[in-house]
Parts: structure tokens; C-alpha cells; sequence
């Protein structure tokens, strides 16, 4: 329940629309805290049970050698009416806490200390087939990862 919002200064939202999440978002376009990143291809929304598995893929992989910032977090929620309720009647209750993403933020960054380069990279294939959006790893110099790295890295895993 870590993920949740302690307080939250309306009753209930309206429903989030798509089309306003297809836009660009340039506040969080760069790496801020750490080296690595994974930056979305497309919009989508986050929930909290992406976010617990990420976290603890993340610590599992990690084990004291590194840090990792979550950039975005579950802010808003979705209402959800009970199975076979008649229409009307208001609103129906929270169901999830979810995060909308758009085109180009960064979900979450990374600062290693001691794993090598395809350690790394493992880790961080591990994050991006969790996540429900398409998404790309982002380096701090190299900005988006070549492709000859990924190459490499399926030859010797293989």
C-alpha cells in the first residue's frame, strides 16, 4: 500500500481520456537522479500492481548495488460499478490507483555501482517486459541504447 496517496482533494474524478495523453510531455523527458532510464514509446496508464512487481524485480536484481527512482507514481484513481448493478444510481466506488503516462517520460531511473554492462541490461529487459506500454532503455551519455549492445547481448546469453 505504499503506492497509495494519503489524502486526495476530490471525492471522485472524471474519466481520463487518451487524447490528451498522446501529446508530449517534456517536463520529464531527461534523466535527473541516476544513469540509466526507461523512457515510454507510448501512452498508457500504470497501476499499483505494475508498480509492487517492478519494485521488487528491481530489488531482487539490484541487491544493495544500486539505487532506482520511480519518476512517476499512482496519483488518480478509476471507479468501477459492482458486477450486475442496473445503470444509474451515481457514480460506483474506487477501484484502482493508477498512474497516466505520456509519450516520452521517463518511468524510472538507475545509478549502478558494481554490475557489469550485461547485468545491467538483463535487469533492465526484465523491467521493460512488466510494464503494460512500450518502452525504451536510456543511457545518461549514450542517450538511447544502440542496438549493437542489445546484439551482443542476445549472443552471449544465448
Amino acid at each position: 500500500m505504499k503506492f497509495i496517496p494519503k489524502s486526495k482533494k476530490f471525492n471522485k474524478t472524471f474519466k481520463l481520456r487518451f487524447t490528451k495523453l498522446n501529446k508530449i510531455d517534456y517536463k520529464t523527458i531527461n534523466l535527473k537522479f541516476g544513469k540509466f532510464g526507461i523512457k515510454a514509446l507510448e501512452s498508457g496508464m500504470l497501476t499499483v500492481k505494475h508498480f509492487t512487481s517492478l519494485q521488487l524485480i528491481i530489488r531482487r536484481g539490484l541487491k544493495k548495488k544500486g539505487q532506482f527512482w520511480f519518476r512517476k507514481l499512482p496519483y488518480t484513481f478509476t471507479t468501477k460499478k459492482p458486477l450486475e448493478v442496473r445503470m444509474g444510481k451515481g457514480k460506483g466506488n474506487h477501484a484502482d490507483w493508477i498512474c497516466p503516462i505520456k509519450i516520452g517520460q521517463i518511468l524510472i531511473e538507475f545509478s549502478f555501482k558494481s554490475l557489469n554492462f550485461f547485468s545491467i541490461l538483463n535487469l533492465l529487459r526484465k523491467c521493460l517486459k512488466r510494464l503494460p506500454v512500450k518502452s525504451n532503455v536510456i543511457a545518461y551519455d549514450l542517450g538511447v541504447l544502440p542496438k549493437n549492445a542489445d546484439r551482443n547481448f542476445n549472443l552471449i546469453t544465448k
